[in-house]
C-alpha cells in the first residue's frame, strides 16, 4: 500500500416508514499496480485519470476515470495527496 484516502458510502434504510441515512467511512487504497475500494478493484493500467470536484470546502467527489467508465467517491477531505501519488506512479510507467 502506498496511500489511502477515506470516502463516504451512504446507506439508506426505511424503518417504521421513515428513511434513515447511515454514513459508512471506507478507504480507497492505492498500490503500485492497482486501486481498491471496499466494493471494486481497478488495475492501475485501466485507470486513465483521477480528478476532484469540490462541493463545499474540502468536501466533494473523487472521480476515477477508467476504461470501464467513471466511478465517483464522496469524500469529506481533499484527496490532493492521493491524486498526486497516482500521477507520480503513472509518470513512472
Amino acid at each position: 500500500m502506498l496511500i489511502s484516502h477515506p470516502y463516504i458510502k451512504v446507506n439508506r434504510k426505511i424503518m417504521n416508514n421513515e428513511q434513515h441515512l447511515i454514513e459508512i467511512e471506507e478507504n480507497l487504497v492505492l498500490y503500485k499496480d492497482k486501486v481498491i475500494s471496499a466494493s471494486d478493484y481497478f488495475h492501475l493500467q485501466d485507470v486513465l485519470d483521477m480528478s476532484f470536484k469540490s462541493i463545499s470546502g474540502d468536501s466533494g467527489f473523487l472521480y476515477l476515470h477508467t476504461n470501464r467508465g467513471v466511478f465517483s467517491f464522496h469524500t469529506k477531505t481533499n484527496p490532493v495527496e492521493f491524486i498526486h501519488f497516482y500521477h507520480h506512479l503513472k509518470e513512472k510507467r
